[in-house]
């Protein structure tokens, strides 16, 4: 029987599987949360969830993700961290809509390109990865307001970093970077600048043209 529900939380349990026949009671549903479970996988019919809005899939034992969630049109907020995950498909990039990816606590190696794409990108967390660059692109994020990528094997960032027009917060601690680029004084809405754990030997002149700046860890 079809279930007329606009959010649904199977959350903080000790789920292992999602029936593939369950998602044909939730067709209405905007919100899932399945977060904190036992979930090694996810079924193909998610895609049937074409309402979805928002899908919390933290803190289980995903070592992949499901493709079909890549055509979740609608879907504007992913979190995905806390699992097992080592790649993301470049079919990312078709959720156009997505203004949330938390990507925290994985063993992701390398964004895909098409993460500079996603045009209503607010938020992105990537901290707690084995990434070692921020893909060609990021440039990109138009709407991005918060990066976090803290812990992680980052030694460099790209000199588009500084297109980020309404970056507020930017969160690098604890990674391996030596030198920031002088593109960073671009960031003109930037308040916070959190950098301790690197091997800086110096910040760039441009910093000082961060008027906004209200935190700065080093």
């Amino acid at each position: 029987m079809p279930l007329n529900l606009s959010r649904l939380h199977l959350n903080s349990g000790d789920l292992r599987k999602v029936i593939k026949s369950e998602f044909d009671a939730m067709q209405q549903v905007e919100t899932l949360y399945l977060h904190r479970n036992r979930l090694e996988n996810i079924p193909d019919e998610i895609a049937q969830l074409t309402n979805l809005k928002c899908l919390n899939l933290e803190q289980n034992k995903l070592s992949s993700l499901s493709e079909p969630i890549m055509n979740l049109s609608k879907l504007k907020e992913l979190h995905l961290g806390g699992n097992q995950l080592i790649a993301l498909s470049a079919k990312l990039g078709n959720l156009h809509n997505l203004r949330e990816l938390s990507l925290w606590e994985n063993a992701i190696t390398e964004l895909p390109w098409v993460v500079g794409e996603l045009q209503s990108l607010v938020w992105l967390d990537v901290e707690k990865n084995a990434l070692q660059q921020f893909p060609d692109g990021i440039g990109g994020l138009k709407n991005l307001e918060g990066l976090q990528a803290s812990a992680n094997d980052i030694d460099a960032l790209p000199d588009d970093l500084g297109n980020l027009s309404k970056l507020e917060v930017l969160e690098l601690r604890d990674n391996l970077i030596s030198r920031l680029p002088e593109s960073i004084g671009k960031l003109s809405r930037l308040k916070s600048l959190i950098l301790s754990g690197n091997p800086l030997s110096e910040l760039p002149v441009s910093i000082e043209r961060l008027q906004n700046l209200t935190r700065l860890e080093i």
